[in-house]
């Protein structure tokens, strides 16, 4: 049985997030907490999870200070950062961290992370897609085009 540890401290994302699993995945436990302290607490536990699901912005703190010790602890599990915060360089600082995937609320964010969770299953069978083992090269290649889209849009720019 898949376990899932949510970190979410909003109540209203936190029961939408449950129910739209129990529709659309199978065979799995989900294990809820709402602070940083309270996650690495839960780790502690000799429950073994599969999969973490946290929340950028917790009630008592970032939960990306958190990651090492959260890895540390839960050294099978991976990671998927669910947040509102859309600012690329906090979505770069967790893939450079190790995050499996940093999924943003805004749009089609339960169907991302259903997605996502799949992979993971798959991946835990042997079957992980390209772009997800090279997820973090990927990404970087996708910063230095932005970067160099902005660079070259100000050299042109002629208000400069």
């Amino acid at each position: 049985m898949l376990k899932i540890l949510l970190a979410e401290d909003n109540k209203v994302d936190e029961t939408a997030l449950k129910e739209y699993l129990k529709i659309n995945l199978l065979d799995f436990e989900i294990f809820s907490v709402a602070t940083c302290k309270e996650l690495i607490s839960l780790l502690d536990s000799e429950v073994m999870y599969d999969i973490i699901v946290l929340d950028h912005i917790l009630e008592d703190e970032q939960s990306l200070k958190y990651i090492t010790k959260i890895k540390e602890k839960s050294k099978s599990a991976d990671i998927i950062v669910l947040s509102g915060q859309s600012d690329i360089s906090v979505c770069i600082q967790y893939l450079n961290s190790g995050v499996y995937a940093y999924l943003n609320k805004e749009h089609n964010a339960f169907q991302n992370l259903l997605k996502n969770i799949n992979e993971i299953i798959a991946k835990n069978k042997g079957k992980l897609p390209f772009y997800k083992k090279n997820q973090i090269l990927i990404y970087s290649i996708i910063g230095i085009i932005l970067l160099i889209t902005a660079l070259l849009y100000f050299i042109k720019s002629p208000n400069i």
